[in-house]
């Protein structure tokens, strides 16, 4: 999803995503008060989390690390569904989160 808005022109995709505030030329994140010049400090922010992240996946890439480490049964349900009970996340990360389930085999 930020990598899409990042391409659209302009802020305002990114500004309702995350959400962010202008203050004179920079953005500042409401969620984590930091503030941004370009989009791509942004795009860094979100993905790296400020080091608890240190790879970005989108579904394809996420289930095909799950199957090679031997999850033959894996799926990226939406928010709010599971095989297996409630998966656990706050639906305030529901539009920025990725949601996938696996069974060893």
């Amino acid at each position: 999803m930020y990598l899409r808005f990042y391409c659209e022109p302009g802020w305002q995709a990114l500004i309702v995503a995350r959400p962010l505030e202008k203050e004179g030329e920079l953005y500042r994140d409401t969620w984590t008060g930091e503030r941004y010049a370009t989009k791509m400090e942004m795009i860094n922010a979100v993905f790296r989390q400020n080091g608890a992240h240190r790879y970005a996946y989108d579904s394809e890439t996420l289930l095909l690390t799950l199957r090679k480490a031997g999850f033959a049964d894996a799926v990226c349900p939406g928010y709010g569904e599971s095989r297996s009970g409630t998966p656990p996340d706050r639906i305030e990360r529901r539009s920025e989160s990725l949601y996938v389930e696996g069974i060893k085999g």
